[in-house]
C-alpha cells in the first residue's frame, strides 16, 4: 500500500522529479536490516522503501533528514543521530530520522497502525517533560507536507 501512496506522491509533485541520488549512493534494505540490529529498532516500510528507492525521484524536505548508508559522515549519518538521540535522552520507543539542533522527529514504534506503519513525533529538547508531539500519522504524511514546503520554498525564489 505505502508503495502506491509513494507513487501518488511522485505524480503529485511532477516538477520536483529529478535525479536526486544522494552522491554517497542510496541506502539498501540489507543497509536498514543491520541498522536495526546495531541500534534496536525496526523503521517502517514506507521509509525504507523511500530511502532505498524513491529518495532517487523525489528530494528530502530539508537538511536534517537522515540517511542508513553505512560509513557516512555524521551529520549525514542515521546510525549517528539515533546514537545523539538516545544520549540526549530520547526514549528507546522513538526512532529518530530527522534532527535539527538536538530535536529530532523520529518514529514512536510503541502506537504502529495495522499495516507496520508508526506515527512521525517531534521530540524537542527544551521540552521539560519530555513528551514528544504528534506530527504526522506516517512517514509518507511527514514527506507529503515537507514536499509541499519545499515547493513553496522554490516557486517563492
Amino acid at each position: 500500500m505505502f508503495h502506491q501512496e509513494l507513487e501518488r506522491l511522485r505524480a503529485a509533485f511532477p516538477e520536483l522529479s529529478a535525479d536526486y541520488s544522494p552522491p554517497w549512493g542510496m541506502p539498501t534494505v540489507q543497509d536498514f536490516e543491520d541498522l536495526a540490529v546495531r541500534c534496536g529498532g525496526r523503521f517502517p516500510a514506507s521509509f525504507v522503501a523511500f530511502q532505498a528507492r524513491y529518495a532517487m525521484f523525489m528530494p528530502v524536505p530539508d537538511n536534517g533528514f537522515r540517511w542508513a548508508n553505512p560509513g557516512l559522515e555524521p551529520y549525514l549519518s542515521l546510525e549517528t543521530t539515533i546514537a545523539d538521540a538516545r544520549h540526549c535522552g530520547v526514549p528507546d520507543h522513538l526512532l529518530p530520522f530527522w534532527t535539527d539542533e538536538g530535536n529530532f522527529c523520529c518514529f514512536d514504534l510503541s502506537r504502529p497502525a495495522a499495516d507496520g506503519e508508526c506515527p512521525v513525533v517531534f521530540w524537542d529538547h527544551e521540552s521539560p517533560d519530555g513528551d514528544a508531539a504528534p506530527v504526522a500519522k506516517d512517514f509518507v504524511a511527514w514527506l507529503r507536507e515537507g514536499l509541499e514546503r519545499f515547493r513553496k520554498h522554490r516557486n517563492q525564489k
